[in-house]
């Protein structure tokens, strides 16, 4: 049931993800034009200038929309009008929350392609990627030279953090909106300073772990040096996946919850 429950969502969701991104590919295609026109034609460069504030406008919308298509899925479908429908189908909480967050983050996970495609596309040029290629060289030979370590594994464990982050980040709207439900009258308000409270608590255990993870390998002058050790910095990632892991799981015992027992569409 919960493959029945993604694909009505890719279903329904595609209608706003695919045609946004074929305008973002439609404006850097544009774009890219007007910046090849620009060298041969003087007024060129007054539009080209214009499509480039354009895109970028364009860029930073797709992010928002998004985002607020993700939260209007939510609580449209589950705790909205739909909710009536939704909550009489045999299918538990649960499989209802992962079945948005999928959706969201496949969707999510796209866009950023989309976007690195685009970018990718905008500046493809010999000289720039060289240029571009060269930088992250140095800054590889850099990380190396100072830490006698490889980037790699740095790397990967940033690239998980990010993705658990991700994660955690989908679950604690779902719980902050969840949240928000419980408060009759003022559900908008509510849901904002569930999340204002949730984001706030996670920033603080950010802090501690960190002030912990200091102390544990070599006291407080260390988190004040201007380089940390390497061993501080796999500890801080690793730290970082597992806090987020916790959050995440802990945001959706809660939001299953609240759904399951709580739910009131009145």
């Amino acid at each position: 049931m919960l493959g029945k429950l993604i694909k009505h969502e890719f279903k329904a969701t595609s209608r706003i993800y695919l045609p946004m991104f074929g305008a973002v590919l439609l404006l850097t295609l544009v774009s890219k034009g007007l910046l090849v026109l620009q060298s041969q034609i003087s007024f060129m460069d007054t539009l080209a200038g214009l499509s480039i504030i354009l895109y970028v406008c364009v860029l930073i919308a797709v992010f928002v929309v998004g985002f607020v298509v993700m939260i209007q899925r939510f609580y449209k479908n589950l705790l909205g009008d739909e909710g009536y429908l939704m909550n009489t189908l045999p299918v538990s909480p649960a499989s209802h929350i992962w079945s948005k967050f999928i959706t969201a983050t496949v969707w999510s996970i796209a866009t950023v392609a989309v976007v690195l495609l685009s970018i990718l596309i905008l500046v493809w040029n010999r000289e720039v990627l060289a240029t571009i290629g060269h930088l992250l060289h140095q800054l590889v030979w850099m990380f190396e030279q100072v830490y006698q370590a490889k980037l790699l594994p740095l790397v990967i464990e940033t690239i998980i953090a990010m993705l658990v982050g991700l994660v955690s980040g989908g679950f604690m709207v779902y719980c902050a909106i969840a949240i928000g439900h419980q408060v009759r009258g003022h559900r908008l308000l509510g849901a904002i300073g569930a999340y204002v409270v949730l984001y706030m608590t996670t920033q603080i255990l950010s802090t501690g772990v960190i002030m912990v993870l200091g102390i544990a390998m070599g006291g407080l002058d260390m988190l004040n040096a201007a380089i940390p050790p390497i061993n501080f910095l796999h500890g801080l990632m690793l730290s970082t996946i597992g806090l987020s892991a916790v959050i995440g799981v802990a945001c959706f015992i809660a939001t299953n919850y609240l759904l399951k027992h709580k739910l009131n569409l009145e």
